[in-house]
């Protein structure tokens, strides 16, 4: 299923399909995502004025015309730190990450990721947790692994979707490399703070890469 609109609404959740782009300040050249193959797309100046380029990217979804990319630490909000929970409960966790490790790398090798996305959010809530207490299991399961991000980055939203909790699942790229990073964020909702929490890694690890590809999963509004 591709959703060409960029949204989606499903009984409990809203999904969003945000491209940007990305341009290297000394050569002009600019950076895309595909939201389906997820692979990196390299523009010249020349090739961005070429309608025949335009035309061979459309079925990957890739769109010249988007906003330029966002620092991604600009909606972070403070880090609230370790956040206990039971130990029941994170090594529950734990296992239903280890349960869908396989079937989450086998999905993200041969499914659209945009298909993904929407398959995972129309999953229904087997319960409802605070943003902050999804974050602490998550966060007990330990940092993952740096070449498994896209991986980890949607069993992170099965975990939050399947618990009610919102998420953005973000795709960056570290310009002028060809290197990439998938990072997801949760609402802040503790204590009047606003913003985005990373769910499961450092500043350090995203601070370089420019996000330009974004599946933002909401509840619907009442």
């Amino acid at each position: 299923m591709r959703w060409s609109s960029g949204s989606a609404e499903l009984p409990h959740f809203t999904l969003r399909n945000r491209r940007f782009s990305a341009v290297d300040s000394e050569t002009g050249d600019a950076y895309f995502v595909s939201p389906r193959s997820g692979d990196l797309v390299v523009l010249t100046r020349q090739e961005l004025a070429d309608n025949q380029v335009r035309a061979r990217l459309r079925p990957l979804g890739v769109d010249i015309d988007v906003t330029p990319a966002e620092d991604p630490l600009s909606t972070l909000a403070p880090d609230p730190g370790v956040i206990p929970v039971p130990a029941r409960d994170a090594e529950a966790c734990r296992c239903f990450m280890h349960r869908i490790a396989l079937p989450m790398r086998l999905s993200t090798r041969f499914m659209a990721l945009d298909s993904l996305a929407w398959h995972i959010a129309g999953l229904h809530p087997s319960r409802t947790l605070a943003a902050r207490e999804a974050l602490g299991l998550l966060r007990s399961v330990g940092e993952p692994p740096r070449n498994q991000c896209l991986q980890t980055s949607f069993m992170q939203a099965v975990f939050l979707v399947r618990h009610g909790v919102p998420l953005r699942l973000h795709v960056g790229v570290w310009i002028p490399t060809t290197w990439m990073h998938a990072w997801v964020t949760v609402p802040a909702e503790h204590g009047g703070t606003s913003g985005e929490w990373l769910a499961n890694e450092s500043e350090d690890r995203i601070a370089h890469y420019q996000p330009v590809l974004r599946f933002e999963f909401d509840r619907p509004r009442a």
